[in-house]
């Protein structure tokens, strides 16, 4: 098998999965999606699994956003009451991180402070351990932030990517990691968006998860959709998710009932910590 080299925005029909080595195609900005009225579910569940992940950051910890992008991360930061003494992002493309140029993530034509330090490091995330200690230092994090970005890359360097997290920890950190779900059966590399090059099975992440030293504390269900919960749940499962669906919009329904019933989400969410 080649070696993947090929750096692409997202899979074409006429591009081989196999042979690129990471997609930089990024969500969309879930804050302008609200501010036009245009929010979709997957727009609430990417605000909602930022606004969690900045509420597990210890008051003046240390924060490394792996695949940070355009910084989503960073505003919650801010504004959620435990300022880091740090933030790291890390991504293989630097013009998706305008924060790195004082930009707001929320509104990129304008800039801001945000009261702790930001720092960017430029490196491919399965080899980043040496450039992020480079850059910030030997101490270890407090908080490592993985969100969807890991289906977007070979699952080798999915493999490794958590190694280099363990090799920047200590015993205690948290490590907040999100991802598309595989159904049994299904190849990684049928993956449910062209962004993604391949989407990992769990018992593949709960392996490498525990090969690199964290424990999964938590198994959270992200967003789900009509298909899938109706397919997934029965009973009186099924009659909870059917009513939260009636009684809400479909963007608060779907993540909502992915958290209530994760049995059916399509996007999970794992807390794990460092042994």
């Amino acid at each position: 098998m080649k070696t993947a080299t090929n750096i692409v925005n997202r899979i074409e029909d006429n591009t081989d999965p196999r042979e690129v080595l990471c997609t930089t195609y990024q969500m969309r900005n879930p804050f302008r999606q609200f501010y036009d009225g245009v929010a979709s579910e997957l727009d609430s569940h990417c605000y909602y699994q930022h606004a969690y992940a900045a509420d597990l950051c210890p008051k003046g910890g240390r924060v490394l956003d792996v695949c940070s992008g355009r910084g989503l991360l960073i505003p919650f930061l801010r504004y959620r009451g435990k300022k880091p003494s740090v933030y790291v992002g890390v991504d293989i493309k630097p013009t998706n991180a305008v924060w790195r140029l004082g930009k707001d993530p929320r509104r990129p034509t304008e800039q801001k402070e945000w009261g702790f330090p930001l720092m960017f490091v430029e490196s491919n995330v399965a080899e980043m351990s040496g450039p992020v200690r480079n850059a910030a230092g030997d101490l270890p994090f407090d908080l490592i932030v993985f969100t969807s970005s890991i289906e977007h890359m070979q699952p080798e360097a999915q493999r490794d990517t958590l190694v280099n997290c363990a090799k920047l920890s200590k015993p205690g950190t948290t490590l907040y990691l999100t991802c598309p779900v595989t159904e049994s059966g299904r190849s990684g590399y049928e993956t449910q968006f062209r962004a993604h090059v391949y989407e990992p099975t769990e018992n593949e992440l709960k392996d490498w998860l525990d090969a690199a030293g964290f424990a999964i504390h938590r198994r959270i269900g992200l967003c789900t959709t009509v298909t899938r919960f109706r397919a997934a749940l029965t009973g009186s499962a099924l009659l909870g998710a059917n009513y939260l669906y009636e009684i809400m919009p479909r963007q608060q329904a779907l993540p909502t009932i992915a958290a209530m019933y994760p049995q059916c989400a399509t996007e999970i969410g794992y807390l794990c910590h460092k042994r």
